[in-house]
C-alpha cells in the first residue's frame, strides 16, 4: 500500500468507478523522476478486478516531436 497517496488514490479509484458505470474519462499523470507514479499506476491495476482492461502505452523521447505518434 501506498503512504501518502490518499488524495490521488481516492482521484483514481473515482475515475476508475465511473469507467464501470460506462462513463468515459482521461487520466494524465505529471510528476519529477522518482515521486511514485508508476508504483501509484501499479497499485491501482493490481485492485483491480478482471472486468476491467488495461492499455499502456509508453512515450518514447524520439518521438516526442511529433504530434499523437502514440496513438499511430
Amino acid at each position: 500500500m501506498l503512504l501518502g497517496r490518499v488524495l490521488e488514490t481516492r482521484t483514481i479509484d473515482q475515475l476508475v468507478a465511473g469507467a464501470r458505470l460506462g462513463e468515459a474519462a482521461a487520466l494524465v499523470v505529471l510528476g519529477e523522476p522518482g515521486v511514485g507514479k508508476t508504483a501509484l499506476l501499479e497499485e491501482t491495476v493490481a485492485g483491480l478486478g478482471e472486468d476491467v482492461r488495461v492499455l499502456r502505452a509508453t512515450g518514447v523521447e524520439t518521438e516526442q516531436e511529433l504530434a499523437f505518434s502514440g496513438l499511430s
